[in-house]
């Protein structure tokens, strides 16, 4: 035979009406991805209808319709008329770690076109290489096909990775909220890259999420860390590196992790705009908190809700300077290297708990809180600053049931406050530290055992001398008697 003939008959190997493509088993890259669907009739310009279902039983749904070309092509003696077109498979099946759909093809009368195997399923040769080559071994073309069509004719099973593989078209927007609740979701929202709406990953069985187009969440964005396929000490990791923006707030959670020193990463590296609060709930022994290192200034609040373990977080918002609104910050026991680059906070701060040690702990270039500040059940922190460049608290500074013995040990600077409250300090016994108060601002001094009612007094009149005319409460001071 001359090779142009072999070519021509290897790149169209027909049947009695047959579909050449795909082929059982075919490959593809992700459940999104067009089929090519090919093959001959044996009448010229004949509907062909290309039929899917997520079984290979059925229902089948048609999702294409293709004609046979008008004029033939004549191989071993038998006319043949060419169709193709393009479709995606509506309705997939998980299997396994994979998914699989059926398709098959019909003309006039129901009747359903042969089908064939590709290499991968039949060997070294697919079903239309073996009938290729019993053709040129001397077969008629209907010995041929019937010696070489699939076993699972007319039915062709087509699989596909359970996340895609395939290449992502750019600017694909999906308007409306989006739930990732299995690995099927992963799929469908793989090429993604803005949510108009909001984006939850709720508490799943599946370990690994990761949505790598996915640059902006117009709306909230809610994350569970927890994979319920294992226990509860089993995290999952949810990846989504390209995410740049979310327009509402951003919610993480971590619940019953027992596992002592896990690390907590809330991800979100390339995240530099957060539109509304961001909110951390962590119920874990000891962890390691990272992620959101990209982010420099953040209009909204930062919740951090510890438990009952140490926590570590040089990793976490590394490079965070200004926070707009409030910081709420709860951690379980030791604190160490929290917030290092965070300079001004535009709302309220409130820290409680923890054991607190020197000025490496963290928060070591928070110079300004424009709202209150309080600080309540801070433990065994008299062996250095915690905060070594704050000087304006622009509401009332409030130190309640701490360890701190000296004011100083705050602060080195002289800080200024709008108004003072320490309350039911056990350690507390010298107010040093060079603080002002504000003209109008109150002073209360109340329940630290350690402190003597002469030194409160002795605060106030001071600050009084320098031009404070506000109220002051001082009672329950009961350390050593005044001279």
């Amino acid at each position: 035979m001359p090779r142009a003939a072999f070519v021509l008959l290897a790149s169209s190997i027909l049947s009695v009406a047959c579909m050449t493509a795909p082929a059982n088993v075919s490959d593809r890259c992700g459940v999104d991805d067009t089929l090519h669907f090919a093959g001959y009739t044996l009448g010229a310009s004949q509907a062909v209808s290309v039929e899917a279902s997520a079984s290979a039983n059925g229902p089948w749904v048609e999702i294409a319709t293709a004609t046979s070309a008008s004029s033939s092509l004549d191989v071993a003696g038998v006319s043949l008329y060419a169709w193709s077109t393009d479709a995606e498979v509506p309705s997939w099946t998980p299997n396994g770690g994979s998914s699989e759909a059926f398709v098959r093809s019909r003309i006039a009368g129901g009747v359903a076109l042969i089908t064939f195997d590709n290499a991968a399923t039949s060997g070294t040769v697919s079903g239309v290489e073996c009938a290729l080559a019993e053709v040129i071994g001397g077969a008629d073309l209907a010995t041929a096909v019937g010696n070489c069509q699939s076993p699972d004719s007319p039915v062709v099973r087509v699989t596909a990775p359970a996340v895609s593989t395939c290449p992502c078209p750019p600017g694909i927007v999906h308007v409306g909220d989006v739930v990732i609740s299995d690995v099927a979701d992963l799929s469908t929202y793989a090429c993604v890259e803005t949510i108009d709406g909001n984006l939850e990953v709720p508490l799943g069985g599946f370990i690994d999420v990761e949505l790598p187009q996915l640059v902006e969440v117009t709306g909230h964005l809610t994350l569970d860390f927890n994979w319920s396929g294992a226990g509860p000490d089993y995290l999952r990791n949810i990846d989504l590196p390209a995410l740049t923006t979310v327009g509402g707030d951003v919610f993480a959670q971590w619940d019953d992790v027992t596992v002592p020193g896990p690390t907590i990463d809330i991800g979100l590296d390339a995240v530099t705009s957060v539109g509304g609060d961001i909110s951390i709930d962590v119920h874990s022994v000891n962890y390691n908190l990272g992620g959101l290192d990209a982010l420099a200034t953040h209009a909204g609040s930062l919740s951090i809700i510890g438990s009952t373990g140490d926590v570590s977080g040089s990793a976490f918002a590394a490079s965070l300077t200004e926070i707009g609104t409030d910081l709420v910050f709860e951690p379980g026991y030791t604190v160490s290297w929290m917030f290092q680059a965070l300079e001004t906070v535009g709302g309220n701060v409130a820290l409680t708990g923890g054991f607190w040690g020197p000025a490496s702990t963290g928060f070591a270039d928070l110079h300004t809180v424009t709202g209150d500040f309080t600080i309540t059940g801070i433990q065994n922190a008299p062996i250095g600053d915690l905060f070594d460049s704050l000087a304006t608290v622009g509401g009332t500074l409030t130190l309640n049931d701490t360890q701190i013995h000296q004011l100083a040990h705050l602060t080195p600077q002289a800080l200024s406050v709008g108004a003072l409250v320490l309350d039911a300090n056990d350690d507390l016994d010298t107010l040093d530290g060079g603080w002002s108060v504000g003209t109008a601002g109150a002073i209360t001094i109340t329940d630290n055992p350690s402190l003597d009612t002469c030194d409160a007094e002795t605060f106030v009149s001071d600050q009084a001398a320098a031009g404070w005319a506000g109220v002051s409460t001082i009672s329950g001071n009961t350390g050593a008697s005044c001279p």
